[in-house]
């Protein structure tokens, strides 16, 4: 058990739950809870540090993982959040066809949900109303939740044992690795802030979750930037955490961010 992480940027948040991680036996932990007051903010050197290793192992960028949570230079290009959910479906076929996107991405279940038959399943934007709702003038610490994993996502059998279920289709078979891991991320308002709290049932420290504190916070930013509000804290709780190998690699990345912070 480690006890609540609280960073004030992405770089810091990531350092502190890996390093605390690292330090107990078999590199994993139940009920991870990480908070980042700051969850677009980021130290250059730690970003740097982690790019690098990732690509030593022939691992996805941060940026690449970022984006499949919130692809902010798509967004940078459109106007409106309609305009963004079009351009987004039109290539989100394209996009599923990567094999590491083979159930899709988070960002395209939140603005492409499938809802209705299963045979024939319609595409929902769920950001669109959580936008609309924010915007409101009496809205006063409401959550409102997206949901990005239900249990039709099946894949092949997990070591992890996975008894959770979601209110989302409960009678279609359970989570298993390969698919989503990042279950539902709630929105709140405070005064002219919006804070949010992203559920994951198992989450990879290593290879994913740099990328997923970052795209995370980019989606908030974007959220409260939509609805004319400022980005606030972020929440993430993982029901279980571990560092997936390569310990050697990333005790010699944690040592060089270590001297980093102390210079």
């Amino acid at each position: 058990m480690i006890n609540p992480i609280q960073a004030d940027t992405v770089s810091a948040a990531w350092y502190e739950a890996v390093t605390a991680t690292r330090a107990l036996a078999g590199h994993k932990v139940f009920h991870l809870i990480v908070t980042i007051t700051d969850p677009v903010a980021e130290d250059d050197v730690t970003r740097h540090e982690v790019d690098k290793l990732l690509a030593n192992l022939g691992l996805q960028t941060v940026e690449t993982v970022a984006n499949t949570i919130m692809p902010t230079g798509l967004a940078a290009l459109c106007r409106t959040h309609d305009q963004l959910v079009a351009k987004y479906r039109a290539s989100y076929e394209v996009i599923k066809r990567f094999p590491k996107n083979s159930w899709g991405t988070y960002f395209g279940r939140l603005v492409a949900y499938p809802v209705g038959s299963e045979r024939h399943p319609a595409p929902f934007d769920q950001l669109a109303p959580v936008i609309k709702a924010l915007r409101g003038e009496r809205v006063i610490g409401a959550n409102y939740e997206t949901a990005l994993a239900t249990a039709e996502d099946a894949a092949e059998p997990s070591e992890i044992p996975d008894p959770g279920t979601l209110i989302h289709h409960p009678t279609r078979g359970r989570h298993g690795r390969g698919g989503p891991c990042l279950s539902n991320v709630a929105f709140q308002r405070e005064g002219n802030r919006v804070h949010a709290v992203a559920h994951y049932r198992s989450h990879y420290l290593l290879e994913r979750a740099y990328g997923n504190y970052l795209g995370l916070g980019q989606l908030v930013r974007y959220v409260a930037q939509q609805a004319g509000l400022e980005v606030g804290r972020l929440t993430v709780v993982a029901g279980y955490a571990q560092i997936e190998n390569h310990l050697s690699d990333l005790d010699t990345t944690l040592d060089r961010i270590a001297d980093q912070r102390t210079t």
